[in-house]
C-alpha cells in the first residue's frame, strides 16, 4: 500500500494526460522489473479486473432497463387504474340515467292510462310534458 493519504491523491476525473502518461510509464517500469511469472499474475489480474469492470457496466446497464422498464409498467398501472375509475363512473352513469327512463316511461304509461279513462286530450301535450319532467306535484 502506498503511504500517500487520500488527501493528497488525484482524483480520476481530475487527472491530466500527462499524469496518466506518467502513470503508464511507472506501469512500463515496474513490468521491467518483474520475472516473467509474475508479469503473467499481473496480465491474469488485469484481465480479472477488466472483466469484473465489464460485469459492473452490464450490470449498470441491466438496472437502468429494469429501472426503465419499472416506470413503464408503474405508468402503465397508473393509466389503467384510472381507465377503471373512469369506467367505473361512466357505468354508474349509465345504470342512474336507465333507472331515469324507466321512471319515465312508467310516468308516460301511467299518465296514457290516465287519458284513456279522462278523453279529455285538449290538454295532452301539457300533461305529457309534465310526465316526462318528473312527478306531478299539485
Amino acid at each position: 500500500m502506498s503511504d500517500r493519504s487520500d488527501r493528497d491523491r488525484i482524483r480520476l476525473d481530475d487527472l491530466t494526460d500527462n499524469q496518466l502518461d506518467a502513470l503508464y510509464d511507472q506501469r512500463d517500469s515496474a513490468r521491467r522489473m518483474l520475472d516473467p511469472a509474475d508479469l503473467r499474475l499481473v496480465d491474469e489480474m488485469l484481465s480479472t479486473v477488466d472483466e469484473y469492470r465489464t460485469r459492473a457496466e452490464q450490470a449498470e446497464r441491466d438496472a437502468a432497463r429494469f429501472h426503465a422498464a419499472w416506470h413503464s409498467a408503474r405508468l402503465r398501472a397508473q393509466r389503467e387504474a384510472s381507465h377503471s375509475r373512469v369506467c367505473r363512473i361512466s357505468r354508474n352513469g349509465w345504470r342512474r340515467r336507465a333507472k331515469q327512463d324507466e321512471a319515465a316511461i312508467v310516468r308516460v304509461r301511467a299518465l296514457a292510462t290516465q287519458w284513456a279513462v279522462l278523453r279529455n286530450h285538449g290538454s295532452a301535450a301539457t300533461e305529457l310534458r309534465a310526465a316526462l319532467d318528473g312527478p306531478h306535484t299539485t
